[in-house]
């Protein structure tokens, strides 16, 4: 993937979310990132909570996109052989629905001059720590390829750095942001998929898997790592795949 396509993708995926969704509250990179060198020192600091390294990148901006829940993605290339993407989540506000909805009222109290800025920023300060949702970030480099014990393009779920879970795709900031917003924004994302909601006619699950069958494939991938467990295309045959969508979609969700 070239600089310019990349590009392209991490303005598809802002559409995407502000949009389509109505998740974005900001962007404020709308090409690649520049590696922020504070945030990067915070964040590889072994003592490091996540608490301080999300609060590290939402204080310098160390962003492209800022979701309305203040969760945020990074989308940094280097190389056609290396770029890293990266959402970390609001450990106060994600995956909390009582915690989400306080802070929306909290929110329009401020805009109607009910609370100041530093008031709510002080309430919001003060919800209980939850973790819910994990951090999780996409790394491509061929460089640091080594057959099974590194894998050229892998997932982090987590902060624990051998935490790696090998892709076979060479997924853009697209499609990982259409597999952040279906995992874990499921509020706004069902409403737009025939799968959960009947009369949908642009189902954004068929667009989620029209986006990850254009991606292209991992070449430093071996027959070896092909058949261990690992992120891919048609990792069941692909008759069932197409026999299971209609029954899906006859069973709308309620």
């Amino acid at each position: 993937m070239d600089d310019a396509e990349f590009t392209r993708q991490i303005r598809s995926a802002w559409t995407l979310l502000n949009a389509d969704l109505k998740l974005g509250r900001a962007i404020i990179c709308n090409v690649s990132l520049d590696v922020d060198t504070e945030f990067r020192k915070v964040a590889l600091a072994p003592e490091s909570s996540y608490a301080q390294i999300y609060k590290v990148g939402l204080t310098r901006s160390a962003y492209n996109i800022l979701l309305r829940d203040y969760s945020f993605f990074q989308f940094s290339w280097e190389s056609d052989h290396s770029w890293r993407m990266a959402y970390l989540p609001n450990p106060w506000i994600t995956g909390v629905a009582d915690a989400s909805r306080i802070v929306t009222q909290w929110e329009a109290l401020e805009e109607m001059g009910e609370l100041t800025h530093e008031e709510a920023s002080d309430l919001i300060d003060e919800l209980p720590y939850r973790g819910a949702v994990p951090p999780i970030r996409f790394d491509y480099s061929r460089s640091g390829y080594r057959e099974i014990g590194h894998p050229a393009a892998h997932f982090h779920v987590g902060r624990d750095t051998d935490n790696r879970w090998p892709c076979a795709l060479l997924l853009g900031p697209t499609a990982f942001a259409m597999m952040i917003a279906r995992l874990y924004y499921s509020d706004q994302w069902r409403p737009l998929s025939s799968f959960e909601t009947a009369g949908v006619v642009d189902c954004f699950d068929i667009r989620f898997a029209q986006v990850i069958q254009a991606s292209g494939s991992v070449p430093e991938f071996t027959d070896t790592e092909q058949r261990m467990l690992h992120l891919g295309r048609n990792m069941v045959p692909i008759e069932r795949v197409v026999d299971h969508e209609p029954q899906h979609r006859r069973r709308p969700r309620r």
